[in-house]
């Protein structure tokens, strides 16, 4: 143990590269292992689940189409504009009232005042 600088430690992490180096020696095993998933040659699901991560690493995920076809999206439509609505109305009314417009009113005042 005297030669090692790391002796009593825990072990030396990896640095990414070499992180990315040692799953890339493992890709092909991992195909391999989802292969035989797809084959009924392995049932393991642990397995399978690590392949995955594993390929999804090295080469990156697959590119995924959706679909967005939304059904009954007037009833949700219909429901977020009658909300919409009623919140802009009760806006509205607080806008209006003659609190709100009396410091409207003192506001233009002092503008004018300070420009003229």
């Amino acid at each position: 143990m005297a030669g090692n600088a790391n002796s009593g430690r825990h072990p030396k992490s990896k640095s990414r590269d070499d992180a990315m180096r040692s799953l890339t020696q493992k890709v092909y095993q991992a195909v391999g292992t989802i292969y035989d998933t797809m084959t009924g040659d392995n049932t393991d699901r642990l397995k399978y689940d690590a392949a995955i991560t594993i390929k999804e690493a090295v080469l990156g995920k697959a590119s995924q189409t959706t679909n967005l076809d939304i059904t009954g999206g007037d009833d949700i439509g219909g429901g977020l504009l009658a909300q919409l609505f009623t919140i802009m109305q009760v806006k509205r009314k607080e806008l209006e009232s003659p609190r709100v417009l009396q410091i409207e009113d003192r506001n233009a005042v002092k503008q004018t005042e300070e420009q003229g």
